[in-house]
């Protein structure tokens, strides 16, 4: 995972009192709590990042920065190392999932409802072709007695003459 800056650099920011993921400890200095702060800047406005309070533009100071949202999230970063993640934050994520696959098991169990559905009508169409077969049999053995009976006959007719 980058640990760095990434996207334009918030400018002014505002720290939240309250925020849903855990502040741990700067990975990179080892010496802060990592802050939650929102972007000021025309281009991230409103968006929420994490850093170290010890982050500076250029050299010296600490690296760690990570939006809240995005690639390389800061959750992501949490999950990296290891944190639990609070079901609060992923409630939303928990349900939309959770929609997901219920959805997906209906679907299934629609597909295979059809899929019953169809095996039943092809096995009574087979049954009913089975039975048709049958009786064709059954008039094919009828000819061939009849056919039989007919040369023996004819034969029986030429050894009199």
């Amino acid at each position: 995972m980058k640990r760095g800056r990434k996207g334009a650099a918030p400018a002014p920011s505002t720290e939240l009192p309250t925020c849903v993921l855990p502040l741990v400890t700067c990975p990179c200095c080892r010496v802060r709590r990592i802050v939650r702060l929102v972007s000021k800047s025309e281009q991230n406005p409103s968006r929420v990042f994490y850093k170290c309070p010890n982050n500076r533009i250029g050299t010296g100071g600490c690296k760690f920065f990570c939006w809240e949202d995005g690639e390389d999230s800061y959750l992501d970063y949490l999950s990296s190392i290891g944190m639990m993640i609070p079901s609060t934050y992923l409630g939303g994520e928990i349900e939309e999932e959770e929609q997901k696959e219920e959805l997906h098991e209906e679907q299934k169990v629609e597909l295979k409802m059809q899929k019953q559905q169809q095996l039943k009508m092809e096995n009574s169409e087979i049954k009913l072709l089975l039975e048709k077969m049958d009786a064709l049999v059954v008039i094919c053995r009828m000819a061939l007695c009849a056919f039989v009976v007919f040369v023996a006959l004819l034969l029986y007719v030429l050894a009199q003459k």
